[in-house]
Parts: structure tokens; C-alpha cells; sequence
């Protein structure tokens, strides 16, 4: 069963550092995007649907940006528009919640078992 399901490797990988300027770049976004969440958002007339479009936007901007293989990028696109349709929809803000995030979940989860299926479908490798 081992030998079936996974794939020897070799060698080390060796991660690269996060530079201060990337740590900091990462810390100004998530102040801002906190700021306009819970200080303007409510201000706004129907903060429930700049909370679950901001949400959207911030979530799918996070994944597209983190993730950059291009199943990210079309997850954050995705989450950005759910975010953008579901706070123009009007529904509540804990039934938003729930869409949104259970269609990104559901969208990680079939990107995910395709990649894992790929994986298991290539020819396993002598190692050298």
C-alpha cells in the first residue's frame, strides 16, 4: 500500500526566508482591510453587505496572492465574485457567512481531490 500511494523522494528543500518587507506589506493589508471591516463598514448604510463583500474581496485576494499556482487564482476570483454577489444579495449576514465560505470550501475541496488524483494517477519513479 506505501509503495503504492506514494512516491520516493530525494534531497531536502531548503525554504526560502520571508523578507521585512513582504512580513510588513502582509501586516499594513490586514490593518487596513481590519479598519474598513469594523470602523467604516459599519458607518456605511447596510454594513452586513460591505462586510460579506469586503470579506469576499480581502479572502479571494489572500488566496490568489498566497496560493499562485493558477487553481489559487481562479479560487480567489471565485470567492472575490461570490463575496461581491452574495453582499448584493441582501441575505444575513451569518447565511453569507455560510456561502461564502462553504463554497470555498467546496471549491478546495474539488480543486484539491483533482490535484490528488492526478498525483496518484502519475507512474511512480525509480529513484536514481
Amino acid at each position: 500500500m506505501r509503495r503504492q500511494y506514494l512516491i520516493g523522494r530525494l534531497g531536502y528543500v531548503q525554504p526560502r526566508p520571508i523578507g521585512r518587507k513582504q512580513i510588513g506589506i502582509g501586516v499594513a493589508l490586514a490593518v487596513l482591510m481590519t479598519v474598513a471591516l469594523f470602523g467604516v463598514a459599519p458607518q456605511l448604510a447596510q454594513p452586513d453587505r460591505w462586510v460579506l463583500a469586503g470579506t469576499g474581496l480581502f479572502g479571494g485576494a489572500l488566496v490568489a496572492l498566497c496560493g499562485q499556482l493558477p487553481r489559487f487564482v481562479i479560487g480567489g476570483l471565485l470567492m472575490a465574485a461570490t463575496g461581491i454577489c452574495v453582499g448584493l444579495s441582501g441575505a444575513s449576514l451569518e447565511i453569507g457567512f455560510a456561502i461564502l465560505f462553504g463554497f470555498q470550501g467546496i471549491l478546495a475541496l474539488i480543486s484539491g481531490g483533482v490535484v490528488f488524483l492526478r498525483f496518484i494517477r502519475e507512474p511512480v519513479e525509480t529513484a536514481e
